[in-house]
């Protein structure tokens, strides 16, 4: 069903969950078979990748059924147009125990938090400009510092941790160092 609803031939998506592709120097391309454990780590990532791909598309097709039938009832003229969003309480929730899925939830809260800063407290700064409206500049939260440590390409620990586990001979050693 899986291979029906995204249009794939089945021979390639199972190849490409229960199979591990690398080119060697060389060699050429060599293909092992992954562990069932492993190939479970790929149906899990690709579960979580279609859902958040499918959450945005949602959302995109909400906003823009919004944007269509509010365009002619506001101006043009620095008008904010409405729109959804999501937001969550901004920080890291601290368990006696933490997961793996308690991060990849805390990481995307800060996303969307520092998503939500920029959009609206900059929006904001703006129309009181725009409208010449008196106010005492506040600092917002800045969470760029988390949402680096974790994600940043090059340097976040996530991207670091996924080219750790597709090197060959990669291992949790060489990863904390």
């Amino acid at each position: 069903m899986c291979c029906e609803l995204l249009q794939v031939d089945p021979g390639a998506l199972s190849a490409a969950l229960c199979a591990r592709t690398m080119r060697a120097p060389g060699e050429g391309v060599i293909s092992m078979p992954l562990p069932v454990a492993k190939a479970a780590e790929s149906r899990d990532a690709l579960a979580r990748h279609l859902y958040g791909a499918v959450f945005a598309f949602v959302v995109h097709r909400i906003n823009q059924a919004i944007f269509r039938r509010s365009n002619s009832t506001l101006t043009a003229a620095g008008a904010q147009w409405p729109h959804i969003g999501v937001l969550d309480i901004f920080g890291f929730e601290f368990f006696e125990k933490n997961s793996l899925e308690q991060l990849f939830i805390n990481y995307t809260n800060e996303l969307l938090q520092q998503y939500f800063n920029e959009v609206i407290f900059d929006n904001e700064t703006n129309l009181y400009a725009r409208e010449g409206v008196q106010w005492d500049p506040r600092d917002f939260p800045d969470n760029s510092v988390i949402v680096d440590l974790i994600g940043k390409a090059g340097t976040g620990m996530l991207p670091m941790l996924d080219e750790e586990c597709w090197l060959v001979g990669g291992n949790p050693e060489q990863w904390c160092s």
